[in-house]
């Protein structure tokens, strides 16, 4: 069964005062728009992130720590059990939404045959952006950014995983504009 008005796609985006801001979760938000796709938007505070993935027995999006971070998306299923598809990573999601509501019906987000080109283009800016990590993280924990309990998290678990405080980690970052510009 597709996705309708009466069942749509459930697309979890992270909580934020200042409305949807992550460019990992835009990625998803602007394939269900433009696949014309009908969804829903449950925003997840981020010390929810880890407990809305197991919920559900969605595995992590990383092994490296494991690592649990959005965008997911519900896609409402067919099955007799009526279990959603659970899918998390906005790349894994894109890949998804074309398999799962494919061209002519609905707009392709790849071009056929361009996957693997895509994959490598998306993994070749993730690691140009990288570098910028000590100027945008301090920006998502500053005062008023993300609802109270994200705030807290967000700040207490980066600094512990860089032993620095975030405004600490901005100073970094203005010193790794340099990298930025040279790659």
């Amino acid at each position: 069964m597709a996705a309708t008005k009466e069942n749509p796609i459930i697309f979890f985006d992270i909580a934020s005062k200042a409305g949807p801001w992550s460019p990992n979760t835009w990625k998803t938000r602007l394939a269900l728009i433009y696949k014309r796709l009908p969804y829903r938007v449950e925003y997840v505070s981020y010390p929810d992130i880890k407990p809305t993935f197991e919920r559900f027995g969605v595995p992590p999006t990383s092994d490296k720590a494991p690592q649990y971070t959005l965008p997911m998306i519900a896609d409402p299923s067919s099955d007799p059990d009526g279990k959603p598809t659970f899918i998390a990573d906005s790349f894994k999601i894109a890949l998804y939404l074309d398999d799962k509501y494919p061209s002519p019906k609905y707009p392709a987000l790849f071009p056929p045959g361009t996957r693997a080109l895509q994959r490598v283009f998306a993994e070749r800016v993730s690691s140009l952006i990288l570098p910028m990590a000590p100027t945008m993280l301090p920006l998502v924990g500053r005062p008023g950014f993300l609802d109270e309990r994200g705030e807290e998290y967000y700040r207490r678990t980066r600094e512990a995983r860089f032993g620095k405080s975030l405004e600490q980690l901005a100073e970094e970052g203005r010193k790794s504009w340099g990298q930025v510009r040279e790659s």
